[in-house]
């Protein structure tokens, strides 16, 4: 075999081992010493757990007497400063407490050899010996080393090193580059989670003015947008046939599977695609097969009118976004995963019974990925993925030829400001049209007088309102970075108190409102956690429990020595299923008895009740610490409840399982006496937002609050050079 030298790339760095050398982006980087060896050693067991003891044998001699803990830290932190890496949200090097340390990014090495190279040096030379007559006669026998025989010999020899050379020496390919971005519509109310479809001239999408949602196409170069003729507004694009011929879409009248329809592009009468219900699905290029999704975590592939249907994979979340590969061969989609974790893409082959798996397992991004599409020659696939909050375009290489080395890394195209996400590529494969959206909201108030809803608090982008007991102050998460701040009513005084990439959660103001209970996490689809932060900002955010599992939707009870919170089921799963107790003097921590599968608990001003909502909202519950029992409430699709001052009341916010234009949302109360529910009003066509998701919540005299979508969203073109 040919020696190969000792490099590894991985992200935007490329290290030789033998030469101990870090280059970034091709410049040499300076790391010497153990922060090097360290790195070395993590490179040659990537994926796996290298322990602190490893370390200390391969690092520091057992005759060496050393503060091995605070040389290994320091080496460790040095190595990840020259990364840019970091401990609480790692790219490159994970830690294990206690234990070690995990190289977690993919790394790959410039060590495959040519199969014809390899097959020549492994074969006896020359390569029919064996059919040559056998010499005994040593004259006869020294004919093979006649000086034309040896001259044959190192011209075939040189031959090999030189194609090893070339081999090894090729150039990589460079990566894809975007060279325009230009706007296509000018609407601002592109709805945001939908796929586009394109046959060529045209884009097809679906719009939201003023909660009237439609569907819509509008010219490839951009210009005024159009309705689809004779479009139901409940319909939901899911892609386009081979010939642009009909536009694939599904009723979205019901949250989950709904019929799947061929709809002509041109508008008219959809039909009715057998008995399928589905929450995605997409042609094949070929235009003989249907790739499905179910709620169920289920992926089917069906002919293309939707009969013949077989189950492809079942896979551990739902799964959304199918794409074809050009060969018809392979199928990607997302899939969310059932613990709630970040989304990820999945790969299953079309015509094999082989099971799903991830696209990226080692990639080391901890940040939802979404949506997909494949260059049209099927060399490049790209999707969508979050860098610090702002949604970016990645392109990841497919194919190479013979002689050109390749990076099997994702190569990210775009970095804000403006968040770009859900590509589609174009027919003629230079352009990816993408979804662009300039991320703000306003709090607004409902006027009971007038019944309208108007700017609260000079219209600041606030979720997740919560005022002090003394209504005085209010806390609140800025949309869409997430941080909390703490403010007068009338914005004043405003002082910020946690900082990224801490991301915070329903803030509770403690009694005496000197502190603020909230959850937190260091980013979206991450674990949360418990934590406590003084009003004055005197203090930072604390963690409040060191346990791995997660908490969150704190509140207090009257004493202020006590939280209530929600507890995950497991340490990688953020959504809370169990309520318990912390109590903060001794931080001893109980549960609630029959709390399980319920989260959102509230504590009542009195102390005697605490609210809590099952996981799937279909009931809102009442503990009752006199009896040490839960009782339901008779109230469905009730999100986020809040206790009134007095007691008397809770409030809600009703979100129906269904995504129906016709289905309002309301904002409503009950009155604990007689438990009689009262609409407040309707939040109808407020396009509300939030860092987590919608949220409303009650102002201080009990009118609601909500948070408005005010973002811009717009289909942008995003024009690629592809080697």
């Amino acid at each position: 075999m040919l020696q190969v030298a000792q490099s590894r790339h991985f992200g935007i760095f490329e290290v030789n081992i033998q030469a101990r050398e870090l280059r970034k982006h091709g410049t040499r980087v300076r790391l010497s010493g153990h922060a090097f060896e360290i790195l070395a050693l993590l490179l040659e067991r990537p994926g796996d757990i290298v322990t602190r003891e490893q370390l200390r044998t391969r690092l520091w001699h057992a005759d060496t007497f050393v503060d091995f803990e605070h040389g290994l830290n320091t080496a460790i932190k040095k190595l990840r400063t020259t990364l840019g890496d970091s401990p609480e949200s790692p790219r490159y090097i994970e830690t294990l407490p206690r234990v070690g340390y995990r190289f977690i990014a993919p790394v790959s090495a410039p060590e495959v050899e040519p199969p014809k190279i390899e097959a020549a040096l492994n074969r006896p030379f020359p390569s029919k010996m064996s059919s040559l007559p056998v010499l005994t006669d040593k004259r006869e026998s020294s004919l093979w080393f006649h000086p034309l025989h040896n001259k044959a010999l190192a011209v075939s020899m040189a031959a090999i090193a030189v194609l090893g050379a070339v081999y090894f020496l090729r150039p990589t390919v460079p990566p894809p580059r975007v060279v325009r971005i230009r706007q296509v519509t000018r609407l601002g109310t592109v709805e945001a989670h939908q796929n586009l479809a394109t046959d060529g001239p045209r884009v097809y999408f679906r719009d939201r003015t003023k909660g009237v949602r439609s569907l819509k196409y509008v010219s490839s170069e951009g210009g005024e947008a159009n309705l689809l003729p004779n479009s139901s507004s409940d319909f939901d694009i899911n892609g386009i046939s081979p010939d642009a011929v009909k536009l694939l879409v599904s009723s979205v009248a019901i949250k989950g599977d709904n019929p799947v329809w061929a709809l002509p592009a041109v508008g008219g009468v959809p039909s009715r695609l057998g008995n399928i219900m589905s929450i995605d699905a997409e042609w094949s290029p070929d235009g003989r097969q249907l790739a499905y999704m179910t709620a169920e975590d289920k992926v089917y592939l069906a002919s293309a009118e939707g009969s013949d249907a077989r189950e492809l994979a079942e896979v551990p979340g739902t799964p959304y976004c199918p794409r074809w590969s050009p060969d018809n061969r392979l199928i990607r989609f997302v899939v969310i995963p059932s613990d709630n974790g970040p989304s990820e893409l999945w790969e299953a082959v079309a015509d094999r019974n082989r099971p799903a798996h991830p696209l990226l397992p080692r990639w080391g991004k901890r940040e939802p990925a979404w949506g997909g599409s494949w260059s049209v020659d099927g060399k490049y696939y790209f999707f969508s993925s979050s860098v610090q909050g702002v949604k970016c375009i990645w392109a990841l290489r497919e194919k190479t030829d013979w002689w050109h080395k390749v990076t099997w890394i994702p190569v990210q195209l775009t970095s804000g400001p403006i968040s770009y996400s859900l590509p589609r590529t174009s027919r003629d494969g230079k352009t990816l049209f993408v979804i662009g959206e300039e991320h703000r909201a306003q709090l607004l108030h409902y006027n009971r007088k007038s019944g309208k809803f108007d700017p609260f608090g000079g219209g600041i982008s606030a979720d997740h309102v919560s005022f002090s007991r003394d209504s005085q102050w209010m806390a609140y998460v800025t949309y869409p970075d997430g941080t909390l701040w703490r403010s007068k009513l009338d914005g004043t005084e405003r002082l910020q108190l946690s900082f990224s990439p801490l991301r915070a959660y329903t803030p509770r103001w403690s009694p005496d409102g000197k502190w603020l209970a909230f959850g937190g996490s260091k980013d979206l689809g991450q674990t949360m956690k418990l934590y406590r932060v003084s009003a004055n900002g005197v203090n930072p955010p604390q963690q409040l429990l060191p346990t791995e599992s997660g908490e969150w939707y704190p509140d207090w009870s009257p004493s202020g020595n006590q939280i209530v919170f929600g507890r995950a089921m497991r340490p990688e799963a953020p959504v809370a299923q169990d309520v318990h107790i912390l109590d903060l003097p001794t931080g001893k921590v109980s549960d609630i008895r029959g709390s399980h599968g319920l989260f959102e608990p509230q504590w009542s001003p009195d102390g005697r009740y605490i609210t809590a909502v099952s996981a799937d909202h279909d009931r809102l519950m009442l503990f009752d610490f006199r009896n040490q029992q839960w009782k339901s409430l008779g109230v469905e699709d009730a999100h986020y409840p809040y206790w009134s001052s007095q007691g008397d009341y809770i409030y809600y916010f009703e979100m129906p399982d269904s995504f129906s234009s016709e289905q309002e949302w309301n904002a409503n109360r009950l009155r604990l006496s007689g438990r009689k529910v009262e609409k407040l009003c309707s939040l109808h066509g407020l396009n509300l937002t939030g860092v987590y998701g919608w949220w409303s919540g009650p102002a201080l005299d009990g009118s609601p609050l909500a948070l408005s979508d005010a973002s811009r969203r717009d289909i942008y073109a995003i024009d690629v050079e592809l080697p």
